[in-house]
């Protein structure tokens, strides 16, 4: 799998109230399909399975919060902005 981008963000625990480090991975397989793993640093955090991600998905999430995300794949970086473009003139 290639790691496409990877998004760093704090997470307060529902539990203690305290804040940890989330990060979601998104990865393309061989295939093409795109697969998103959120994970975190909390001992309550049960997440870490791989969910699948449609193109707008996948696309979507990389618009979501820029500031908090790192392009891994240079061809992802590169279309990443027409995508952006794309996303938004059809949710309008």
């Amino acid at each position: 799998m290639e790691t496409i981008a990877i998004r760093t963000y704090p997470l307060d625990d529902l539990y203690t109230g305290i804040e940890y480090e989330a990060r979601d991975y998104l990865y393309r397989k061989p295939d093409g399909a795109f697969i998103l793993r959120e994970t975190s640093n909390s001992p309550n955090d049960a997440s870490g399975e791989d969910k699948p991600l449609c193109i707008e998905g996948a696309f979507a999430r990389l618009c979501e919060m820029p500031d908090q995300i790192e392009i891994m794949c240079t061809a992802a970086r590169d279309t990443s902005l027409e995508a952006s473009e794309a996303i938004r003139r059809a949710a309008h």
